[in-house]
């Protein structure tokens, strides 16, 4: 959380997951060829997990959203 307190853009939205904090930023301007370069810069920025990044198809939880893994019983 220090890092991401510490970065000059400040997100949207944070979402805390078992395995840490899912940042959003919201942009205005996105478009699918300056996204690479921004999701990079910001992973390598905060120390975020790379593969992810570069996958165009993972999609992170919305948040508001609850990880429900298991099948309810």
């Amino acid at each position: 959380m220090e890092d991401i307190t510490r970065f000059p853009i400040r997100p949207s939205s944070i979402v805390e997951s078992k395995n840490g904090y899912h940042c959003y930023w919201f942009a205005k301007d996105g478009t699918k060829e300056n996204w690479p370069k921004i999701c990079t810069y910001i992973a390598e920025e905060l120390h975020g997990d790379m593969k992810i990044v570069k996958d165009t198809s993972r999609v992170l939880r919305i948040p508001g959203f609850y990880h429900w893994k298991d099948p309810v019983v």
